[in-house]
């Protein structure tokens, strides 16, 4: 399937709360997992920005797994405006999402002060937070993330549209030949 001109990605994965700054950028190892819907497109991410001043660019890259893990860079996208207390939301050519893989979001740190907004009650159960040295893992931690997905603004590429202008020629054949 190829992007629509003009495709509007559609939010996938939420995690939406927050009860706290849960890390600051000039931390390292920062990144959060997360489980596509199956079948979507990964087109791009977003974390919240935690605090009411601050501005810069922030990048989030898509991993198969954790940079120290053997992980592989699938995408990456930057946002120069990210300000404190909204969301710096990136986007990027989609990839299609493989069943039941948990991916990893990592987040670059920005020379700006910004923090990371999140929760320490496992608010998103298919994924958690990460940060330090060594991206250590806290399970029941959950940056305010999202993902996105172009699943609902794509087209057939040219193969699938001949394939189902056969199909619709073949059936309106057959509905003439029963009518007879």
């Amino acid at each position: 399937m190829a992007t629509a001109v003009g495709a509007v990605p559609i939010i996938d994965q939420d995690q939406p709360l927050f009860n706290t700054k849960l890390a600051n950028f000039d931390q390292t190892g920062l990144a959060q997992s997360f489980r596509q819907t199956p079948g979507n497109t990964i087109a791009g991410a977003g974390i919240l920005l935690f605090g009411t001043a601050g501005t810069g660019l922030v990048t989030i890259s898509l991993w198969t797994d954790l940079p120290n893990q053997g992980g592989m860079k699938l995408r990456e996208g930057s946002n120069p405006k990210g300000a404190a207390g909204s969301y710096a939301d990136v986007f990027w050519d989609p990839i299609q999402s493989e069943l039941n893989h948990t991916y990893f979001l990592v987040f670059t740190p920005p020379d700006n002060g910004l923090s990371i907004a999140g929760i320490t009650e496992d608010a998103y159960r298919s994924g958690n937070a990460y940060a330090n040295t060594g991206f250590q893992s806290f399970p029941t931690f959950d940056y305010t993330f999202r993902t996105y997905s172009d699943n609902g603004s794509t087209v057939p590429e040219p193969g699938t549209l001949a394939l189902l202008a056969f199909a619709a020629a073949g059936m309106a054949l057959s509905r003439r030949r029963s009518a007879s």
